[in-house]
């Protein structure tokens, strides 16, 4: 009975840890383009999860101010017209809906649009959110190019 109890407990373990390898993933990396304009890129690699495809939330630090967005799809190709926004802690999309129904084969870019114009206000944190992602394991990678006050050897 001991056997099968101590057998039982370690399959539940398995599986548990199984589920947990499953998960959609973000992981942020920076990466310095220029160390005397102030021009810093973040990428944010992704993977959708393994049994739905979505992708979690991603708080990133940008204390500047966006240049550009970039999305570049990855070999396991992400849901055709998935959609991101970059909201700030008051829930404004700082790129105004421009990274709406992104490619699932071809790079894009992106510019901050504000109402009609084209434009960007200075901000300090964004949450990077994903939907319409639905593709199981799905690969894409984000790049943010900021101007930045701060030096870039802070960041």
């Amino acid at each position: 009975m001991k056997r099968l109890i101590g057998l039982l407990i370690v399959l539940l373990i398995f599986m548990f840890s199984m589920e947990s390898w499953a998960l959609g993933s973000c992981t942020e990396t920076t990466e310095y383009r220029s160390k005397y304009n102030g021009m810093v890129v973040k990428k944010i690699a992704c993977t959708g999860d393994a049994s739905n495809g979505t992708v979690p939330n991603q708080t990133i630090t940008i204390d500047g101010w966006i240049e550009k967005v970039e999305t570049d799809p990855g070999a396991t190709a992400p849901t055709t017209l998935y959609d991101l926004v970059l909201n700030t802690t008051a829930g404004v999309d700082m790129m105004g809906g421009e990274l709406g129904d992104r490619s699932a084969t071809v790079s894009e870019v992106a510019r901050p649009k504000a109402d009609v114009t084209y434009g960007t206000d200075y901000v300090d944190t964004v949450t990077m959110v994903t939907t319409n992602q639905t593709d199981v394991d799905a690969l894409f990678d984000v790049y943010i190019w900021i101007y930045t006050h701060v030096p870039v050897s802070f960041y």
